[in-house]
């Protein structure tokens, strides 16, 4: 979802990336397309499944959570490589060109989301998405810059944010006011719905992760695992740097196979 480009750390040119990060977004955005495919073929009617209920609900809930891990990761990530950009340019530059790339992202996916949800509202006609997964991480971009300079509180605040949602979105509210933090409703529904709670917990989470794994010292230490030759591997890292452009044009392709399916029978 959020492409990640190395440090350099050398003078020349080279574009270098974490393998191990595409090759994880690769198999989540595998599993979203499985998840979409069966959810596909439930609303059609051409195999009858519970898609939110039992173990698709547990494969939804791991999917997005590993996706919303990586948002955080990513962000440490390019943090770390427009810190270091600017170091190389001035010295003296305390990073303050920083925000406006996280900016320009976030108005970028929030403006693909926006799409999204107006094609969402004019068909299928049986709800539309109000605040889904890109309007979420477009979101989550901004809210976790303000938390890129903590460490173990983002675990903290992290695991606490995950528990007050799972309550929260237990509790029906009178109104939708509070729809962005999980508080809703009874009837309302949204085809996609990815609230703060318990969501940008997630994110803080991957925030921790990624300043632990990749942040400083043991960033260097990591540019220096070189990419397994597998081709299962090699297959999985190229969905993972595209994985955005799957995730806008998969169900399209997917509406288009069953459509023809349908057309057939």
């Amino acid at each position: 979802m959020i492409y990640v480009k190395m440090i350099k750390m050398k003078p020349q040119k080279t574009k270098l990336r974490f393998w191990e990060i595409d090759f994880l977004r690769g198999i989540g955005i595998t599993f979203v397309v499985i998840f979409h495919l069966f959810f596909d073929l439930n609303y059609f009617g051409i195999l009858q499944n519970s898609m939110y209920s039992g173990l698709w609900l547990i494969f939804q809930r791991f999917t997005a959570s590993l996706l919303i891990l990586l948002v955080g990761i990513s962000l440490v990530l390019s943090y770390e490589r427009e810190k270091e950009k600017n170091q190389v340019k001035n010295r003296n530059d305390k990073t303050n060109n920083i925000f406006p790339k996280f900016l320009k992202r976030s108005a970028f996916l929030f403006a693909i989301a926006s799409i999204i949800t107006i094609i969402t509202w004019g068909y299928p006609h049986e709800g539309f998405i109000v605040f889904g997964i890109l309007h979420f991480i477009a979101l989550a971009i901004l809210l976790g810059y303000l938390f890129l300079r903590f460490f173990y509180l983002n675990l903290f605040l992290g695991f606490a944010m995950i528990i007050a949602g799972t309550i929260m979105n237990r509790i029906p509210a009178t109104d939708n006011s509070l729809l962005l933090f999980g508080l809703s409703t009874a009837d309302f529904y949204s085809l996609d719905y990815f609230p703060l709670l318990p969501w940008f917990g997630i994110v803080l989470v991957g925030i921790f992760v990624g300043k632990y794994f990749y942040s400083g010292k043991r960033n260097v230490m990591r540019l220096s695992s070189s990419m397994p030759k597998s081709g299962f591997v090699r297959f999985f890292n190229m969905l993972g740097q595209n994985s955005l452009l799957i995730y806008l044009v998969h169900q399209l392709v997917l509406f288009g196979l069953l459509f023809g399916y349908l057309f057939l029978q």
